[in-house]
Formats: C-alpha cells, structure tokens, sequence
C-alpha cells in the first residue's frame, strides 16, 4: 500500500470520528447542563465540566470547516481531556463522573495515532 491510499484512509476515519464525536460532545454537554440545572441547580461548579467542553469544541469546529481533520482530531482528544480535568478538579477527584471519559478517550487515541501514543 503506498503513503497516498493510506493517507486518504486516515483523512476518511479522522473525518468520521470528528464528524461523530463532535456532536456527541457538544449534546452530551448541553444535556449534562440542563439536568444540573434541574437538578442541582445551587452547585454551579458541576457545569464547569460541561462549559469547558463546549467551549473546547469551537476549536474543533473551526478545523472541520477548514478540513483540516487530524487536527480537529486532535482538538477532540484535547476537549475531551480537558474536560475531564476540569470535572475532576471540581468534582472530587477520580470518584467524579468527568474521569470515566479518560478510558474512551484512550481508546479512540489507540485506535487513530497507535497504541505507543495511547499508553
């Protein structure tokens, strides 16, 4: 296989996974804001996670209208960790609900750039 097929096959999976995730993100974040909201309305730091993550996203957006989908990829990765930091420094630690997206995000980083770069 020559570096021209592979690279295009790469351009097709960053493409899909940016195209996919992204959304996701960005729905499960307003989704998480509007359920604290309802639910927990006087804990405002809770949302900090959401809000990071959203606000992560624009990067990613903006790459995706330039085509430029390895780095929206990696903006993705990125607002993902991100936003698990955020919720974990908010919200105690590793028993906070934002540190379970660490596994998914090693698994998608396993699965785009290898698994040396995941570990």
């Amino acid at each position: 296989m020559t570096a021209g097929p592979r690279r295009d096959l790469r351009e097709q999976i960053a493409r899909r996974v940016v195209l996919v995730l992204g959304p996701c993100i960005a729905l499960t974040a307003v989704a998480a804001i509007v359920a604290l909201l309802i639910v927990q309305p006087d804990q405002p730091e809770r949302m900090y996670g959401a809000f990071s993550a959203l606000a992560l996203l624009v990067p990613t957006a903006w790459f995706g209208l330039r085509r430029r989908w390895k780095l929206a990829v990696a903006s993705v990765l990125f607002t993902i960790g991100g936003a698990t930091l955020v919720s974990m420094w908010n919200g105690g630690g590793p028993l906070a609900p934002g540190y379970w997206l660490t596994l998914p995000m090693v698994a998608i980083t396993g699965w785009l750039y290898g698994t040396r770069t995941a570990v």
